[in-house]
């Protein structure tokens, strides 16, 4: 089993906010691990910035997870930004499953 490397990292001079890198294995396998992280990322911040980078492989519960977040992110009154730097024929599933317009990657 491949493994997905999640990287929070509080920003130095404001302590609400907190950039998330995610990269390697973004499928099913993974997911309750993922889902741990974010959580813990929610409780702990109020502003997000989740960079999606080095993907080896994503699917689609993944993209039902960050679709997940954001709504959460969105009624919990907090504030996330996404920025996905994905294959092209990874991007493509984001496309045909329609989260990419959701999402806004």
């Amino acid at each position: 089993m491949r493994n997905a490397k999640i990287t929070i990292t509080p920003n130095e001079t404001d302590e609400q906010y907190a950039s998330i890198t995610m990269e390697g294995d973004l499928t099913l396998q993974n997911a309750e691990q993922i889902k741990q992280n974010l959580v813990q990322a929610l409780k702990q911040y109020q502003y997000l910035s989740l960079n999606i980078e080095n993907v080896e492989n994503i699917d689609l519960p993944f993209i039902q997870l960050l679709y997940a977040l954001k709504k959460t992110v969105v009624n919990s009154g907090k504030e996330l930004q996404i920025a996905a730097l994905v294959p092209e024929d990874l991007q493509l599933i984001l496309e045909h499953s329609g989260f990419d317009k959701g999402l806004r990657l």
